[in-house]
Order: structure tokens, then C-alpha cells, then sequence
């Protein structure tokens, strides 16, 4: 298959790299030149998904192709905070996303990776695709706005990745942070080793899978466990409070091999 992996960080590089090996023609952006030289073994240029004008002449240039994945995200991980953050994540998202809609053929897949924040608070239930979206925070609303725009594509599949875990996001950094973080610390948190992710991804394409579907280790971790020096001010976490499962994975032959916070 003649994939385009859009953006090259923590999940974007690592796909690139795995769906080479597993025999597919996979071209990969970043977001400049510097970063492109940064990559090795991977066909890479610079991309800017905002500008439609951009997205064009590459999707002409490499057409026809089989799948193009949105693996863009902002830098800041669970350090980025407010309202800065918040507008530029709304620019990234929503922009390349209408851009991909609308310039994508129906015949491409099209996969955007997204976050389970969208679930909110469950009260630690367990849960999965069929689940309401119960999430009010600014970010919650933001995935879900975004996620509708990518399910306008009619070949659209949109993964709900749980907080990423692996080499480059070691539970050791995570359990190091010092900062202030909402909830108390007893809200159950998704988690995914970026491994068992790419892997999950790369499933998913081989099979044409389409719709919704949960990607999350199979264990229930509690938000103190993962971050036991944060500061836990108290108050309703904008993040999910479930035991978030997958209905859809164990149907397309799909099974997490990695142990996610050793």
C-alpha cells in the first residue's frame, strides 16, 4: 500500500518506520527541514497541513495513494496548559482536518488519531465504543469537534489513543513530574504503550477498518500511581475516568503485547 503518515513525532516516526517494514510504500512529513533531517531511513518533506495549498501539491504528487494518517499533535504533552495551547491545537486540528476532507479522494482511507479524553467522567465503569462522550472540558469539546470533521470523509477511521507510554515518554519521566494537575488523583487513566499504538494503526489499515474505535493496555491504572509527585488541586478532571475497552480490536485479530509503565 502507498501510505502518507502525516507528521513525524512520537507515534508518526515510529508508523513510518514499522509500515516500511512490513513492506509498504511510506511517505512521512514534518513540520521543517531541520526535523526532516532529523529522520533517517524514511521518505520525508515539510509539511504544513494547515496550508491547504501545501496539502494539495503533495497529495498530487504522490497520488495515487491508499491511506494518509494524521498522527499531528502540538509539543507540551501533559505540561501544556492553557489557553495559548488550546487555540493552537483548534488551528492544527480543525484546519488540517477540513484541508484532508476535503481534498482526500472517498477511495483513501483516512485515519486521525485521537484521545479518549472525549469519554469524561464514567466514575471509573468500565467502558467502550458504544459509551456516551460525556467530556465538558474545552479540550474534550475540541476532540469532539474535531473528530466529527474527520467522520465527514466517507473512508474515515478515527483511533482513541490512551495517554502514551514508550521511549521517548518513559512512566519513570512521567512519575518524576512536579506539577499542579486537576481531579484528586484517584480518576482511573488510559494508557498505551506507543508500540502496542503503532501496531493497533497498522492493523487497522491492513484490514480497511472504518467508525470509532478505542485504542487502550487493557489495565486499570489510577492518575496517582502514574504521576505520584503531582499536585492533585482538587475538582473535576478534564480528563477520562473510565476503564476504557475496545469492542472492535479482538474482532480484527488485534492484541496488546507491550507492558506499559515498566
Amino acid at each position: 500500500m502507498r501510505v502518507l503518515v502525516i507528521g513525524s513525532g512520537t507515534v508518526g516516526y515510529r508508523l513510518t518506520q514499522y509500515l516500511q517494514k512490513d513492506g509498504h510504500e511510506v511517505f512521512c512529513t514534518a513540520t521543517s527541514q531541520e526535523n526532516v533531517d532529523r529522520l533517517s531511513n524514511v521518505k520525508a518533506c515539510v509539511l504544513d497541513a494547515t496550508d491547504a495549498d501545501q496539502l494539495r501539491s503533495l497529495l498530487i504528487s504522490l497520488a495515487p495513494l491508499d491511506a494518509v494518517i494524521s498522527t499531528i499533535a502540538p509539543r507540551g504533552g501533559i505540561e501544556a496548559q492553557g489557553v495559548a495551547m488550546l487555540e493552537h491545537q483548534r488551528h492544527l486540528y480543525l484546519k488540517s482536518g477540513r484541508n484532508l476532507v476535503r481534498l482526500l479522494p472517498a477511495t483513501t482511507q483516512l485515519i486521525y488519531l485521537g484521545s479518549t479524553i472525549v469519554y469524561g467522567d464514567h466514575g471509573g465503569q468500565r467502558i467502550n465504543e458504544t459509551a456516551e462522550w460525556r467530556g465538558v472540558s474545552e479540550r474534550a469539546l475540541l476532540q469532539m469537534e474535531v473528530i466529527a470533521t474527520f467522520a465527514e470523509h466517507p473512508n474515515s477511521c478515527v483511533l482513541l489513543l490512551g495517554g502514551l507510554f514508550g521511549p521517548t515518554r518513559s512512566a519513570y519521566r512521567a512519575a518524576h513530574l512536579e506539577i499542579e494537575m486537576p481531579g484528586t488523583g484517584e480518576e482511573i487513566v488510559s494508557v498505551l504503550h506507543v508500540d502496542d499504538g503503532v501496531r493497533a494503526i497498522s492493523k487497522v489499515l491492513e484490514v480497511g477498518a472504518s467508525g470509532v474505535i478505542n485504542v487502550v493496555a487493557p489495565i486499570e491504572v489510577r492518575w496517582r500511581d502514574v504521576m505520584p509527585r503531582a499536585r492533585w488541586m482538587g475538582g473535576k478532571s478534564p480528563y477520562s475516568n473510565a476503564v476504557i475497552e475496545s469492542r472492535i480490536l479482538p474482532t480484527i485479530g488485534f492484541e496488546f503485547e507491550q507492558k506499559v509503565l515498566e
